[in-house]
């Protein structure tokens, strides 16, 4: 897969999260009606308000904690490219699902509350949140001298990163 494929993928898998968002606020304004009580006590949705607050604020230090523990604190520990791309990668696609999740606390006080208007501060946050944690690859792709790096593996099998980001490095794309 050619480096400008590889850019791409990522940046339709950032898209198609941050549209993941944007549905988790369109479900509850088309699939609740008006004309229904709400079925959970208020006192509980309030509740539940503040929780979903509290660990929507919390979900950042997390977020920022686990890029370091799974990508940014290894950096000098990558054998190679290759491998310090799966690894981005992945680290990407856990900080997007967890700033996902923020509008998925939405969703469901906005579901129990029987009331759409609680999806829009939630997935406001969690949109916010997403422009902060683009893909950025060429910013943060470790530097390869020849005092850390070795040759890539000439063969690609179960232990290495997946193959669609095994190919040569030699433009800097994504």
């Amino acid at each position: 897969m050619s480096q400008k494929s590889k850019a791409f993928v990522m940046r339709v898998m950032y898209v198609a999260m941050m549209v993941a968002v944007c549905t988790d606020v369109a479900v509850p304004f088309l699939a609740l009606r008006n004309d229904l009580p709400p079925s959970t006590d208020p006192g509980t949705v309030q509740t539940m308000t503040i929780v979903f607050g509290i660990v929507s604020i919390a979900m950042i230090p997390i977020v920022l904690v686990l890029r370091r523990a799974t990508y940014f604190g290894r950096l000098d520990s990558f054998e190679s490219e290759s491998q310090a791309r799966g690894t981005y990668f992945t680290m990407l696609i856990v900080t997007w699902a967890l700033l996902e999740s923020i509008a998925i606390y939405g969703l469901t006080l906005a579901m129990l509350a029987q009331d759409p208007l609680y999806t829009l501060p939630f997935a406001g946050f969690s949109l916010l949140t997403f422009l902060a944690f683009p893909p950025r690859w060429e910013k943060h792709r470790p530097d390869f001298t020849e005092s850390n790096a070795q040759a890539e593996p000439a063969t690609s099998g179960p232990t290495n990163p997946p193959e669609a980001f095994d190919a040569d490095d030699s433009d800097g794309a994504w």
